[in-house]
């Protein structure tokens, strides 16, 4: 197999395995062609994720930010970007879009264990390798169809979206490079939700990305902030900018009040503090989800070295 066949089939099954910068531009663009995966790589520099981060801290009204376990590329970053405060709103700084969803999800498990969770099938090369993660989850993790959800709002109020289902959207359809729903339309959606008592997950990764207008991508966030419909919203800077090695990104929690956004805060950085504390754990997690089949030996021979670390 060569480079481009091993990107194509590596992206139906959720993994990566070699390098972006390792291939060529006509094989960028076939792979997004023939996987209906956009891959770009505008250009990169501190002061334009510096610029992007002002808008967004303006554009979103973001609140309270924790920066935990960033790498190098944010340590460098001006902290005064996350002090601006809103008490409705728990942001979290994450390691990648991946962690951003282990997060959440894990934060939702233990908020609606019994809840099932509805993910775009045409989004499903992006999120599958980031399931592995969550085999408990993984039960509950349905598919649906865009066209069907987005245009035709009867669809929502039926089964198998029953109350208290959680339902992961892209509020920018990079593939068109237009937004999924017109802002009519997105209110229309807001008050099914509203309605059927479910939770929203809004990846805006590509808020701008696509479209070039930022301000105009980030009012499905606005509409769904003013309706109080439960909210998660995922940013990914690493893809925004297209440096996915870079491994930045952040997860905000939309709450009723400000002491909500301060305990839920503290509850997540419980939950993620493992991920950074032990490298070797959260690095484990990919190689297994790499290794297939034998990612049960892997597991078994890691928990032995960790074993061997602990009595020495």
């Amino acid at each position: 197999m060569n480079n481009l066949t091993n990107v194509q089939e590596s992206i139906k099954k959720g993994v990566l395995p070699i390098k972006i910068s390792d291939l060529k531009k006509t094989q960028l663009i076939n792979i997004a062609k023939k996987t209906r995966f956009a891959i770009k790589k505008p250009k990169f520099s501190l002061s334009l994720i510096q610029e992007h981060s002002q808008k967004i801290s303006k554009t979103q009204n973001l609140g309270y930010t924790s920066i935990i376990g960033l790498n190098e590329t944010l340590q460098k970053m001006k902290k005064d970007v996350f002090k601006t405060y809103l008490d409705s709103i728990c942001s979290v700084g994450l390691l990648d879009e991946v962690t951003s969803f282990y997060t959440t999800f894990s934060v939702l498990k233990e908020w609606y264990p019994e809840s099932k969770v509805w993910i775009p099938g045409s989004s499903l090369p992006k999120y599958s390798n980031f399931f592995r993660f969550l085999p408990n989850n993984y039960e509950n993790v349905n598919l649906y169809r865009s066209n069907e959800f987005y245009h035709n709002y009867s669809v929502v109020n039926k089964s198998p979206f029953q109350p208290g289902s959680i339902i992961l959207m892209d509020i920018v359809d990079y593939n068109k490079k237009e937004s999924q729903l017109t802002v009519e339309g997105w209110k229309r959606l807001a008050a099914v939700f509203k309605k059927n008592n479910l939770i929203a997950i809004l990846n805006n990764s590509y808020s701008g990305f696509a479209t070039g207008n930022f301000e105009e991508d980030q009012l499905p966030i606005h509409i769904f902030r003013s309706e109080k419909i439960p909210t998660i919203v995922i940013d990914d800077y690493s893809y925004r900018f297209g440096i996915p090695d870079a491994q930045v990104g952040v997860a905000h929690f939309l709450t009723p009040n400000e002491q909500s956004a301060i305990n839920l805060k503290s509850d997540i950085e419980k939950l993620i503090r493992p991920l950074y504390s032990n490298q070797n754990r959260y690095y484990s997690l990919l190689a297994s989800s790499v290794l297939g089949d034998n990612a049960e030996l892997f597991q078994n021979q890691f928990k032995k070295s960790n074993q061997l670390l602990l009595k020495n």
